[in-house]
This record gives structure tokens, C-alpha cells and sequence, in this order.
């Protein structure tokens, strides 16, 4: 046991290991390593009723298993004319109500695929912003995380290569403000021009403080 949750096990490329408590109610999860040893306790028969393993955690928090996602785009179709019957028209579903079941902030990973636009994100709850002020090329994506422990802003290439972002946001606005509360979040995409690719996705994982 103690050889399997040894803290070079227990992280991998730089993470700690994942600690799941589970009931009937669902199942969270956080970021956790062993502390101490194991605390095996009498054993009886072929159980060891009192076994004890203290974790350290890096948050206070506990996150729900299974995150949420929202997508916020510009629909296919399109009216043109000359046209046939049946037609299919374009649609715009650009702002979102965006829901943290947990008890505390919650971050969101932010995924913007390029049309070569610089949009706006907000979240009109609680009024932050990510705005992005260098166009995005087509093909390209911007790969933002909003989380103080995590924070991150990547530009993955049509090519697929990888590079640090921090330069395409706003200097005056700080992502890592942008989380949802507990409760529904009123969040809106704003591109500066509107394509027929304008996409962002979001996802998260609800908070909590206790279980």
C-alpha cells in the first residue's frame, strides 16, 4: 500500500494523484498525496478495520467527477437566395446560462476557435471579462485556463504546435476572476465579426466545500 502511494507514484508530469470519495449521492474528486505513512492498526481476521492514511491536498476544495460543458456558436445553414425548399436558416447562440451546482467559485476552461476574430467572453453575474485583443487565426485555437492554481493561455497552431499565449489577452483584465458562482451564470460570447465558425466552449467542474 505504502509503496503503491508514494509521492513519486502519486504524481505524474508534474500532478498529484486523484483522491475519489464516493456514495450514493455521486462522486468528487481532488488533488491529493500521501502525507505520512500508513497507520495500519489491529488487525481482524483479514481485515484492518482501523487503517488510517492522512492526505495532503493542494486545494481546500473538492470537485465534482464528472465536469459540464457548454458550447456557444454560430449555427450552420444560412439563408441565400437563388434557394430551394426546405431551407435551412443560420442561427446564433451566443450567450448561455452557465450553472454551478457547488458552494464556492468555480474556474472554466475556455476553448476559442479561430475565424480570425478577437471576441469578448463575460459572465454578467458577476461582470469579468476575458477579451482577447489579437486575432485568432482560422484553424488555430486559443486554450484558456482560469484556474489561480492552473492559470494558463495556449494558442495551438493550425499545425498543431503549441505556444504560450498570455499576449493575446487584455493586460488589464485578470482571467483568473473569471469563474462562475454558485448558482446560474449569465455568460455571453461577443465576436468582433460573425462567422459561420465562431465557437467557444466551456467547461467546468462544480466546487465544493464539504460533502
Amino acid at each position: 500500500i505504502e509503496r503503491v502511494l508514494a509521492y513519486s507514484r502519486c504524481t505524474k508530469d508534474g500532478k498529484c494523484g486523484t483522491l475519489i470519495y464516493e456514495n450514493d449521492a455521486g462522486a468528487w474528486m481532488m488533488d491529493a498525496v500521501p502525507s505520512t505513512t500508513v497507520t495500519y492498526g489491529k488487525r481482524f481476521l483479514n481485515v484492518l478495520p482501523n487503517c488510517k492514511v492522512t492526505f495532503t491536498a493542494s486545494s481546500a476544495y473538492l470537485r465534482e467527477q464528472k465536469g459540464k460543458k457548454a458550447t456557444m456558436q454560430m449555427g450552420d445553414g444560412g439563408f441565400k437566395l437563388p434557394t430551394m425548399l426546405p431551407i435551412r436558416l443560420g442561427t446564433r447562440l451566443f450567450t448561455g446560462e452557465l450553472r454551478n451546482d457547488g458552494t464556492v467559485d468555480a474556474p472554466v476552461k475556455l476553448t476559442i476557435y479561430g475565424t480570425g476574430e478577437m471576441p469578448t467572453i463575460v459572465n454578467h453575474t458577476t461582470g469579468a471579462k476575458v477579451i482577447v485583443n489579437q486575432r485568432i487565426e482560422t484553424g488555430a485555437r486559443l486554450e484558456i485556463n482560469t484556474d489561480p492554481d492552473a492559470l494558463s493561455c495556449v494558442l495551438i497552431g493550425p499545425d498543431g504546435e503549441a505556444a504560450d499565449a498570455f499576449g493575446y489577452l487584455d493586460a488589464d483584465t485578470a482571467i483568473s476572476a473569471f469563474v462562475l458562482i454558485p448558482g446560474t451564470n449569465d455568460v455571453e460570447y461577443i465576436p468582433s465579426q460573425t462567422s459561420q465558425g465562431s465557437r467557444v466552449e466551456i467547461t467546468w467542474q462544480s466546487m465544493y466545500e464539504g460533502v
